[in-house]
């Protein structure tokens, strides 16, 4: 009876470690197959999309898909455990998927160019900022100002790409300004990890000390 239990515990430890790897292996795979279409969709913008008289539902339909695979790699990233390359992969494929189609939107006049730099920006200190949390086994999920953002540029990004861009334009164009001011919310509490950061290792460093009160002064300021 012993040596039966024994069996059935390490072939469930056996299944789980199966479906951990397996886990591990989708949540890498989502982000690279994210970041290509990241590419697929600027390249349509820029030829048989141009127009957006031309663009359709069935188009803006891919295009909200591609963006639900980012919840889903997050989902299966929980079950494999955190990892730095899942990390890394995640936040490349975030700025593949939709910066490289609000580029190609830029250079087709329909957005402006802050569209493009202030998320950019925000995005690429944050990336950062979260790969090297995790390589300190630190806790690295986004804040809800982060996830609000993402979720507010999957449905601007969508709705460009969708006959809503001739339909109402302006709602559209708000949509990608909300994003932005998402961004600007979303650094400053970025910032502010930074700053928090900079104060744990003050004792061991004292010229980060200097550097976290001139950081915390001007962040107070622009609270202000």
């Amino acid at each position: 009876m012993l040596k039966l239990n024994g069996c059935r515990i390490l072939a469930s430890m056996n299944n789980l470690t199966s479906t951990q790897t397996m886990a591990r292996v989708a949540a890498n795979a989502l982000p690279i197959y994210r970041g290509y279409r990241g590419f697929a969709t600027a390249e349509r913008l820029k030829s048989d999309m141009q127009d957006p008289a031309d663009r359709t539902w069935q188009f803006a339909r891919r295009v909200a898909f591609d963006a639900s695979t980012d919840m889903a790699d997050g989902v299966l990233a929980r079950i494999a455990g955190a990892t730095i390359l899942g990390g890394f992969l995640d936040q490349m494929a975030d700025k593949f998927w939709y910066h490289l189609p609000v580029r190609q939107l830029v250079k087709n006049g329909e957005l402006s160019h802050y569209h493009e730099d202030l998320p950019l920006s925000r995005d690429i200190g944050g990336t950062a900022i979260r790969l090297w949390k995790l390589s300190q086994g630190r806790s690295a999920d986004a804040k809800r100002s982060g996830k609000d953002k993402y979720i507010i540029q999957a449905t601007a990004l969508t709705s460009i790409c969708s006959p809503m861009a001739v339909i109402a334009p302006d709602l559209v164009r708000s949509l990608f300004d909300i994003s932005v001011g998402l961004s600007v919310v979303s650094g400053y509490e970025m910032l502010r990890d930074v700053n928090n950061i900079l104060d744990e290792y003050s004792a061991e460093v004292p010229v980060l000390q200097t550097v976290s009160r001139l950081l915390d002064s001007q962040l107070d300021a622009i609270a202000a």
